[in-house]
This record gives C-alpha cells, sequence and structure tokens, in this order.
C-alpha cells in the first residue's frame, strides 16, 4: 500500500509539470537521512522492494520499506548522516550542532555530535 501511495504522489507530482522548476529530488528514509538527487536526467525504477533512482552523477538505490518522503525542492538537502548507531557504548562527552556540551542524560530529538569509548572518533547520531 505504501508503495502504491509513493507510486501515485510521483506520477500526479510529474503529470503536473511543477518538476520543472526544481533542481533535486529529495529522498527521506525514516531513520532521518535525507538524499538529493538532480533532476538532470532522471530515471527511478521500481522492483518489488526497492528504487532505483538514475542521473547524470550515477544510481542510488533505495528500500522501499524505509523511504519515509521523497519530494522536489530547490536546494541540495543532503543531511550526510550515513549511518545510524543503536548501540551508542559509554558515552564521554556530548555536543549539539551549536557546539554546546550536553548531558547525555537530557538528549531530546535531534542531531548531536558524540564520543564515546567504543570510538576513537566524534561521531554524529540522530535521536528520534
Amino acid at each position: 500500500m505504501k508503495r502504491l501511495l509513493l507510486f501515485c504522489a510521483l506520477a500526479f507530482i510529474a503529470l503536473s509539470g511543477s518538476a520543472q522548476t526544481y533542481s533535486y529530488l529529495t529522498f527521506e528514509t525514516t531513520d532521518g537521512t535525507k538524499t538529493s538527487l538532480s533532476v538532470s536526467n532522471l530515471t527511478i525504477t521500481y522492483s518489488s522492494s526497492t528504487a532505483t533512482v538514475s542521473n547524470d552523477d550515477g544510481t542510488t538505490t533505495f528500500n522501499l520499506a524505509d523511504l519515509a518522503s521523497m519530494y522536489y525542492s530547490t536546494s541540495d538537502e543532503t543531511t550526510g548522516i550515513s549511518q545510524v548507531i543503536s548501540d551508542k557504548g559509554q558515552v564521554t562527552s556530548v555536543f549539539d550542532l551549536s557546539g554546546r556540551e550536553r548531558s547525555d542524560a537530557d538528549l531530546q530529538r535531534g542531531i548531536f555530535v558524540v564520543k564515546t569509548d567504543k570510538t576513537k572518533n566524534a561521531q554524529k547520531i540522530l535521536v528520534k
């Protein structure tokens, strides 16, 4: 059902011609990751569980079960979050995106930079 709704939404947008004024098609997955792809020579192919998107820059594949939404945008909205970590280990320090140190006990929804005892480098995390 979700795939049918996504397909109908994409078909409606494509038929209405409104995509001509936008430069990117943005895909948002259920973990909050956004990937924007240029609409130049854009093709989308669906299989039973995946959507394969090709353009001048290459090919990207999305699992349909993980796809929350897709929409046209005027700018690249790619988030840069490439991995969601569920086992964070022992947190040694946490910072918000403004650089303020935070306590790991009071994290609200958002993106944070953390350092743990399991990693040597700081990592971005998404708190849902």
